[in-house]
């Protein structure tokens, strides 16, 4: 198989390493396309973090780093594509590091599958290795009208030879985090739109919708929006820039929709992203909004509550509900210990949600608070400040909930089993999810140790950290845990009891 490597100095700050076993770390980027009269495929971008890697001599006085990859894709207990290599980083002044990345083209049919690289240092024998694992799903739609997965890019330029790298005409240097510090003031992406010709013809005509959406409740963002007219084509590639500057820090999404002359929707969809952006905002400002409305509380839920601590509990326990703007608003009231500013914010945090029954919702949410303080709080940690006590308040009670405290060989657990998970976060209902707690210090704090539903700790070795406390010493290689005599928990986290 050709390999592809670009070899390029990158500005990636303060972003989320997926791979990380002790010494290596990896960024891993995934997009899945569907090439004309061809099968579908995915594309793989690995960024390998040169400030944890080994150099040497390159000659002339200049270092480069190199990795051996095993690239995996399995389906069920088949082995479907199969690949090892190396790659070589950028020939640099000695002392120079640099981020350099890889991408790869997999072909793949229809179906589920698991996607697994193995990242050596080979200047290095001794380090750790670096695994990256990926669910992918393949779902063609015939001669539906269907999107591609939204690229995130870093840099693009004309492209002069075509190479792994160009879609369009352009060679795209792929962005491999879904988060965004200050210095990065672009917004670019790329995706492709399929078979629009088979729905309209090619003299139709169609509308490409792009925008950036708050994810916490759906509002346009900075008013990124832009629309498209396009004619029906096989394929429609769009790349496209905002400017985010301005955008402040927070959950986003960048949404696509596809739309007839209608306005009927063909297909959409959504990218996860994260800005950090920190700005001043003049408290009087937020004070006002504080204020708006009734000024006048000696009627309202909020009357008989005067004590600070008590109101910094009442004000803490919103966090699992409250989005990422009012998590930073609360920690600002809590620690003015003024009880009139966290009064009137509880009594506007309830009735901007529940404008005719806000102090009935108080009450239900603070009988939930209770319920979890009563069932989780331990020493060191109030109730609705745990894992599970977060997990509770902002899901609901689990449908089904799988306890284990002293089976031998592991360390004291609980899975949870939602069978529909509302996510605030993407808006989307999700169905079958597990969340994996376990008890790992002895505190009596059950931690989350892994979860499948979106936005929430994944680990694939959840299973084998869970009985490290008997196996410390075992291959880091290994996702799950020997099955011991007696133990359940993988029983219990694919059926529930």
């Amino acid at each position: 198989m050709k390999k592809n490597l670009l070899a390029a100095l990158l500005v990636m700050t303060a972003t989320a390493c997926v791979a990380q076993l002790s010494d290596i770390r990896a960024e891993l980027g995934l997009a899945r396309f569907v090439a004309p009269s061809e099968s579908a495929y995915i594309e793989t971008y690995l960024l390998l973090k040169g400030n944890s890697l080994a150099t040497v001599e390159g000659g002339a006085g200049r270092t480069y780093s190199e990795v051996a990859i095993i690239m995996k894709v399995s389906k069920g207990s088949t082995v479907v594509f199969e690949d090892a290599y190396r790659v070589k980083g950028p020939l640099l002044e000695q002392g120079q590091m640099a981020d350099f990345i890889d991408q790869q083209r997999i072909p793949l049919k229809d179906g589920h599958y698991e996607l697994d690289i193995t990242i050596h240092d080979v200047n290095r024998r001794e380090a750790q290795p670096a695994r990256v694992i990926q669910e992918v799903t393949i779902v063609s739609k015939g001669r539906a009208v269907q999107l591609s997965d939204i690229q995130l890019v870093n840099t693009y330029t004309k492209a002069t030879v075509p190479n792994m790298l160009t879609k369009a005409g352009f060679d795209l240097v792929p962005y491999t985090s879904s988060f965004f510090p200050r210095t990065k003031e672009e917004l670019t992406f790329y995706f492709e739109v399929y078979n629009t010709d088979k729905k309209v013809g090619t003299d139709g005509e169609l509308l490409v919708n792009i925008l950036v959406e708050n994810a916490d409740d759906g509002s346009l963002a900075g008013n990124l929006r832009q629309y498209f007219k396009r004619a029906g084509t096989p394929v429609i590639p769009v790349l496209h820039s905002f400017p985010i500057k301005h955008l402040p820090s927070g959950n986003y999404n960048i949404v696509v929709e596809v739309r007839d002359k209608k306005n009927e929707l063909l297909d959409g969809g959504k990218f996860f992203f994260q800005r950090s952006n920190p700005v001043e905002v003049a408290h009087a400002v937020e004070d006002s909004m504080d204020n708006s409305g009734i000024l006048d509380l000696s009627a309202t839920f909020v009357a008989s509550y005067n004590r600070v601590e008590e109101l910094k509990h009442h004000v803490r326990c919103l966090i699992p509900i409250a989005t990422q703007k009012e998590i930073s608003q609360i920690n600002r009231r809590v620690n003015y210990n003024d009880a009139e500013m966290m009064k009137r914010y509880l009594y506007n945090f309830w009735i901007r949600r529940y404008p005719d029954n806000a102090a009935t919702e108080w009450e239900k949410y603070l009988g939930q608070v209770n319920k979890v303080n009563a069932s989780y709080s331990n020493n060191l940690t109030i109730g609705y400040e745990t894992d599970r006590g977060r997990v509770y308040l902002q899901y609901g009670p689990p449908d089904a909930m799988s306890p284990s405290y002293f089976e031998p060989n592991t360390y004291p657990y609980e899975i949870w089993h939602y069978y529909r998970l509302e996510n605030r976060m993407l808006n989307a209902p999700q169905n079958n999810r597990r969340f994996v707690f376990a008890n790992m210090t002895g505190a009596g704090e059950f931690q989350l140790l892994h979860s499948d539903a979106d936005n929430e700790l994944y680990n694939a070795r959840w299973h084998f950290d869970l009985q490290k406390r008997n196996e410390p010493n075992s291959d880091l290689d290994e996702e799950r845990g020997r099955t011991h005599h007696g133990s359940r928990a993988l029983q219990y986290y694919n059926n529930p009891r």
